[in-house]
């Protein structure tokens, strides 16, 4: 299967070939629409060029100027797919594979709408957290909350998993956190010891939802999301849709938007 470079930028005509849709409940057991052609990756006009860079987005300037500082200056595909739609605050269900941007696809939306709310606050001690990324290793974990750390190093970002002491991750907790990133095994155990609260979240990620079911954390994951608020924004991420992940979809999300970048 073929998907666009992620050290590409695709054109708005291709960014209009990609087909945005919802997806249907009957629809092929290995995805949404993915027997589709892909789209080329087109060069890029200055205009479109433009369109695309990250400066050109209405992003808090402490955004933009960190991600510039990383050498992030265009959004890549799956971060181009899922912006708008993200920002207007729709569910979403994403097929894109690891390695192609898909971390800052859901942590630029997420980081600029918490940095807006918090514009003349001071952050507060024991604040609890307005985000949660689930993933299914404590690799991918660290590596979600190493890549949204570095793009908003004034949030207060936690990763927790198991293996580790539960100590140190309850003290983080407790100083206060924005952002938490985690496996489900530890953030249950967290949950149950009243050292993580769930109430305030209000942006839900499922990152490598189809790998939850492989390392067999589908119970857990939605235990997690029985125990977060109704009124909140949830996205999806998963290279293939296994029956549970769509199972999961239709469950806990609100009219998603379906975007493939898999074919």
């Amino acid at each position: 299967a073929a998907i666009a470079s992620p050290n590409s930028v695709l054109s708005e005509h291709a960014f209009k070939r990609l087909g945005l849709g919802g997806g249907s409940d009957d629809e092929d057991e290995e995805g949404y629409g993915s027997d589709q052609e892909g789209p080329a990756v087109e060069g890029l006009q200055q205009g479109d060029a433009d369109e695309l860079a990250i400066s050109r987005l209405g992003l808090p300037a402490q955004l933009v100027a960190t991600l510039e500082k990383r050498g992030i200056t265009h959004l890549f595909p799956i971060q181009r797919a899922v912006l708008i739609p993200a920002l207007e605050g729709r569910d979403l269900i994403a097929r894109a594979k690891t390695g192609t941007g898909k971390t800052l696809a859901f942590g630029i939306p997420m980081i600029k709408q918490i940095i807006e709310q918090d514009e003349g606050r001071t952050p507060g001690r024991g604040r609890i957290p307005r985000a949660l990324v689930l993933a299914p290793t404590r690799e991918l974990a660290k590596q979600v909350e190493k890549e949204i750390m570095e793009s908003a190093p004034k949030l207060s970002t936690v990763c927790v998993y198991g293996g580790v002491s539960y100590n140190t991750q309850q003290n983080a907790l407790s100083r206060g956190v924005d952002v938490v990133v985690g496996t489900p095994g530890r953030l249950i155990d967290l949950i149950n010891g009243g050292s993580l609260q769930l109430g305030e979240v209000r942006y839900l990620v499922l990152d490598e939802a189809d790998q939850m079911l492989a390392v067999g954390f589908e119970e857990d994951v939605e235990t997690i999301l029985q125990q977060l608020p109704a009124e909140r924004q949830s996205m999806l991420f998963s290279a293939t849709m296994p029956s549970w992940v769509k199972k999961l979809s239709r469950r806990y999300l609100n009219n998603p938007l379906t975007i493939d970048l898999v074919w």
